[in-house]
């Protein structure tokens, strides 16, 4: 199975720590096993490689976060660059698209979508790779469903089908055939999980719990906390009562006991809603509707179907080439709500978004990272201060301060989400930014009476990396190095440097700098207008 991580984001939700270059994906703020602080696409990659899943996999990010992800990915993980922001459908488009090039991946090999900004444990990861079986069932999209915790209007739902609940049989069946929708699946030892080997096992109405155990009275359902529990040793006895969902054991025709965080295996997907408000919500989860997890198992030669069907090219130079003039649905809108065959595998473990103040801060090591103090009566609040001068807090509860060089935030955890609403538009250009190669911190810009622009920046430059070697059509910088040794190349000469060197990069020169030891640099850009897509990469590494 290939993965497709899909990562973006506008940097708006976790403002000012976050930016149109920097979302959320990119903060170094999150506890990591050796004890330093990663952020959440490093913290993905690493699950990933762990779970032997990182290797054959592809990011697609739009081009203006391309540099700060190869830095938090690796640079053993390939990179497709969107030339415009659309939605996700376009995204595994080009994802795709890149894996059917010559030798990366036949039309049968099974695909999963994956968005970067997952924040699971190591139990989710280990179901993906029972993804492949929904299509081995004879589905064309499988996905994971995680068991709601409250209703929310947050996330979009999955609602599987509803099957009638079976008769009680008065002796054990018959090996046979158990269903998918209208298909049947052949043989009854195909899944991870059979169904009740008693014949007075009850089998549930809904498929909404973990109740009763299944095949032996003394079988453990599975012990690994993943929304299962322990099957007791009577044949009565619940197995629920571990945050999960009460009720009894659901197996509809096809569907698995699965005892590894899957709590009722894999269930025929019935419809999609998307996001609705909290009494919907309740509703749906009564039905026993999943949270939408955003992650997907196809075909590749399914998707290229899709594809062409709806009159898209399926090479990745053309799909690049037409890329502003393709949809903006989600890949849910464009093909999840609209494929006939899907089987979904339900999850009852640990499934976090991200996506706000208040779930973010709640993942934090620490309530204070970076200069200054928060005081004792100061309860449950957290500063978080990326500029150079402290930030004392005192006596406010309940709050978040957050400091970058692209602003400040002072809010109460409850109302910190309206962020988002209050943004509405963030400054043309992100004061800090990522690379691959290091950072840079924009200090100032300035307008000039005749016109034109100078943009002042401190730019530091990893030991050992180096710049793309490029050009510029309409700027010229000027590099002051602060300390450090390094090298600087124009024009294919290169030139050594260090503390007090000046470069000057006229407009339409080619020129790079590399790093021997850290570099520490002011670098002023002067230009009619300064655009970031300005930019000639010649090579990447020199």
């Amino acid at each position: 199975m290939r993965l497709i991580l899909l990562s973006g984001g506008s940097g708006k939700r976790l403002w000012p720590l976050s930016n149109e270059i920097r979302s959320k994906l990119f903060l170094k703020l999150l506890p990591a096993p050796d004890g330093t602080l990663e952020s959440m696409m490093q913290r993905l990659c690493r699950q990933l490689r762990e779970e032997g899943l990182l290797e054959g996999a592809v990011i697609v990010t739009h081009r203006s976060q391309a540099e700060i992800t190869r830095a938090h990915a690796g640079a053993d993980v390939p990179i497709v660059e969107e030339p415009a922001k659309r939605g996700t459908f376009t995204a595994a488009a080009l994802g795709a698209a890149y894996l059917a090039g010559p030798g990366r991946a036949p039309e049968d090999e099974a695909v999963c979508v994956l968005p970067v900004d997952l924040f699971v444990e190591a139990d989710f990861l280990a179901l993906l790779r029972r993804l492949p079986e929904a299509l081995a069932r004879g589905a064309d999209l499988g996905m994971i469903g995680t068991e709601p915790t409250h209703p929310s209007a947050q996330y979009g739902y999955i609602v599987p089908i509803r099957e009638p609940r079976p008769r009680r049989p008065k002796r054990r069946a018959a090996a046979g055939g158990r269903k998918f929708g209208g298909m049947t699946d052949a043989g009854a030892g195909a899944g991870a999980g059979e169904r009740a080997a008693r014949p007075d096992a009850d089998a549930g109405a809904d498929g909404a719990g973990v109740g009763k155990s299944a095949a032996r009275p003394d079988a453990d359902a599975g012990a690994d906390g993943a929304g299962v529990g322990r099957s007791a040793a009577r044949p009565d006895a619940d197995a629920g009562g571990n945050g999960a969902r009460a009720g009894r054991n659901a197996a509809p025709p096809g569907a698995d006991a699965g005892a590894d965080g899957a709590g009722a295996g894999w269930l025929p997907v019935g419809r999609f809603a998307e996001k609705p408000d909290p009494p919907a919500a309740t509703r749906l989860i009564k039905q026993g509707g999943l949270w939408n997890s955003g992650v997907f198992v196809f075909r590749l030669g399914w998707l290229l179907g899709q594809l062409q069907a709806r009159g898209y090219p399926s090479s990745l130079p053309e799909l690049l080439r037409g890329y502003d003039e393709w949809s903006e649905k989600s890949f849910d809108q464009e093909l999840a709500e609209k494929a006939s065959r899907s089987l979904v595998l339900r999850y009852a473990g640990s499934w976090k978004d991200l996506g706000s103040w208040s779930t973010f801060l709640s993942q934090l090591g620490e309530a204070q990272l970076g200069p200054g103090a928060v005081s004792a009566g100061a309860r449950n609040t957290h500063l978080i201060n990326e500029l150079g001068c402290p930030i004392h807090v005192i006596g406010i509860s309940d709050a978040v301060v957050a400091a970058s060089p692209d602003g400040i935030l002072v809010a109460s955890k409850e109302h910190s989400d309206r962020i988002k609403e209050a943004l509405r538009e963030l400054p043309g250009l992100p004061m800090q930014e990522e690379k691959r190669w290091g950072s840079c911190r924009t200090l100032e810009i300035d307008r000039l009476s005749g016109g034109g622009q100078v943009l002042t920046r401190r730019v530091a430059v990893h030991a050992g990396k180096c710049t793309s070697y490029h050009l510029h059509e309409g700027k010229e910088e000027v590099w002051t190095v602060l300390s450090g040794e390094g090298r600087f190349m124009l024009e294919d000469e290169i030139y050594p440097i260090g503390p007090g060197s000046v470069m000057r990069f006229p407009p339409g020169s080619r020129h790079g700098v590399k790093a021997v030891t850290e570099l520490q640099c002011m670098q002023v850009e002067i230009g009619r207008v300064l655009d970031e897509r300005d930019i000639e990469r010649l090579l990447m590494s020199w």
